[in-house]
């Protein structure tokens, strides 16, 4: 059961994939760059949503660095493929 997943563009989301989501730090967001690890499906109410795993990569905007490079879950809707990590 391998589907293949998109960004908004049609560009493919896999792992090693680089990719751009948003985040949020206290009252305001920011823009965040980080590596798709895995793709994985998280069931709600009976609905199967995808979503990805991401190690971000410490580049965000906005003036406050990021505390943490731990691992988040991003909704594959929420995220930009910007490129393919070496």
């Amino acid at each position: 059961m391998s589907e293949q997943y998109t960004d908004f563009r049609g560009t493919a989301v896999g792992p090693n994939a680089v990719v751009l989501y948003s985040a949020r730090r206290g009252n305001e967001s920011r823009m965040s760059e980080g590596i798709v690890k895995e793709i994985q499906r998280t069931r709600v109410n009976g609905r199967v949503y995808p979503m990805v795993v991401v190690q971000p990569t410490g580049r965000d905007t906005g003036n406050h660095a990021r505390k943490t490079l731990k691992k988040v879950k991003v909704d594959i809707n929420r995220v930009a493929v910007i490129g393919e990590a070496k």
